[in-house]
């Protein structure tokens, strides 16, 4: 049995194979936020452009869009000349796994901020449908997230931001992963 094939064995059902050789690799064996942060690292354009586009994909994933975000978030960054993949990845912030707890943040926010008891709020809705306890739950919701949109997105600018400079003006340790 050759070599080849004795690795190829041995890795199987580790997910960890990649093309014809079998042999594992690095950018597959971390962990999706550190293979998303490599992705951001090495795009093109200014790191003000790319951490503007990762601020706006989070503004437009934390908005209610309503399944909307990423074409919204690829059109505004056209639109405002931001990195459109950046822009991509950061609209992941509003997606299905997130949306509950946003939407909950929201109401919570826009209650605390209108004055309004959240646990009665929260079980007038329940017991109705959205629609007859009026304005109050809505308003609540539209308020908390227009707060909870501006500080995510100003959180999520500076996040990326500030390493990506960091990164940047650091001396590349590898010719091959110099930044441009």
């Amino acid at each position: 049995m050759s070599l080849v094939r004795m690795k190829r064995r041995a890795l199987r059902g580790t997910g960890a194979t990649s093309g014809r050789t079998g042999f594992a690799t690095p950018a597959l064996q971390a962990p999706w936020p550190r293979r998303i942060w490599d992705r951001l690292v090495r795009m093109d354009g200014t790191p003000g452009g790319i951490a503007g586009g990762v601020a706006l994909g989070v503004a437009i994933g934390v908005a209610p869009t309503f399944g909307l975000g990423m074409i919204l978030a690829a059109g505004l960054a056209a639109l405002f000349r931001l990195n459109m993949a950046a822009a991509l990845i950061g609209s992941i912030a509003g997606s299905p796994p997130v949306i509950p707890f946003i939407w909950a943040g929201s109401a919570w926010i826009g209650a605390w901020l209108l004055g309004l008891d959240w646990h009665a709020l929260y079980e007038r809705a329940r017991a109705q449908s959205i629609w007859k306890t009026g304005g109050e739950v809505f308003l609540a919701y539209l308020l908390g997230n227009a707060i909870l949109t501006v500080i995510l997105t100003v959180a999520a600018y500076f996040a990326v931001l500030l390493p990506l400079l960091r990164r940047r003006r650091a001396p590349a340790t590898y010719p091959s992963r110099r930044p441009r």
